[in-house]
Formats: structure tokens, C-alpha cells, sequence
């Protein structure tokens, strides 16, 4: 399902938006962002300085996204 990440100030935490649904975004989830023409899969996690998605499973590789609050970023949920 194709949409977009976008920041609840009210709720401090990050909602998938399509025009089929909105959905509230927990610690674990996994989320697919778009970089280019490509989705990349990763999980959104939080911590002290917030809000990232890490893109990449394998320890060696891996790579995280920190999420900017006043940004939206291109996403689809594979679940």
C-alpha cells in the first residue's frame, strides 16, 4: 500500500497516510522508504534523539534514516 510518513505533533510519534488509511506507527514496524524510484524495507525505531528507520537487517550493513519532523517522506507498508 502505497503513501507517505508525516508527523503527529499532537501525538508525538510518526502515521502512514494513504487514501485508504492512516495509521499510527509503533517501535518494530516495518516500513518501506522511497530513495529515487526504489523502496528500500527497514523498521521505524525510536530513541533519545528521536525518530529513524533503519534500512538494513544485516548488522554489517545496516543503515538508518533519521526521520525529520517537519518532513513527509514517500512509503508503502508491505504488511
Amino acid at each position: 500500500m502505497k503513501g507517505h510518513l508525516e508527523f503527529s505533533p499532537t501525538f508525538g510519534r510518526w502515521y502512514f497516510m494513504s487514501e485508504e488509511t492512516e495509521c499510527a506507527l509503533h517501535c518494530g514496524y516495518a516500513v518501506e522508504l522511497r530513495v529515487g524510484d526504489r523502496y528500500y524495507p527497514g523498521r521505524i525505531e525510536f530513541c533519545d534523539e528521536g525518530w529513524y528507520v533503519i534500512l538494513q537487517e544485516d548488522p554489517r550493513k545496516r543503515v538508518s534514516f533519521v526521520l525529520k519532523r517537519k518532513c513527509t517522506y514517500a512509503a508503502r507498508l508491505p504488511w
